[in-house]
C-alpha cells in the first residue's frame, strides 16, 4: 500500500504538476478513482472472460472483440458499469 501511495504521489507531480501527499494520509480523488476502476475491472474481467471469448466468435457484425455483443454484455454488467463511472 505504501508503494502505491508513493507511486501515486510521484505520478501526480510529474505528469499533472499537482502535489499530493497520500503517503501522509491526504485524500486524492484521482487515486480513489484509480482504485475503484482497477477493482471494478478485475471483478468484471475474471468471471466474464469465458462469455466474452464465446461472444468474440459470433459472426460479423455482432461478434468480435469490442463488437456489439461485447458492448451489450458490458452494459448489462454491474462491475463494468462501475468501471466506466470511475474512469
Amino acid at each position: 500500500r505504501l508503494f502505491f501511495r508513493f507511486t501515486m504521489d510521484s505520478i501526480m507531480q510529474i505528469f499533472f504538476g499537482e502535489v499530493t501527499d497520500t503517503l501522509g494520509g491526504e485524500e486524492c480523488v484521482y487515486s480513489d478513482a484509480f482504485d475503484e476502476a482497477h477493482r471494478a475491472m478485475i471483478e468484471y474481467v475474471r468471471p466474464a472472460t469465458p462469455a466474452l471469448l464465446l461472444l468474440s466468435f459470433l459472426p460479423w457484425p455482432f461478434g468480435g472483440f469490442g463488437g456489439p455483443a461485447w458492448q451489450l454484455h458490458g452494459a448489462m454488467n454491474r462491475d463494468c458499469r462501475r468501471f466506466y463511472r470511475a474512469v
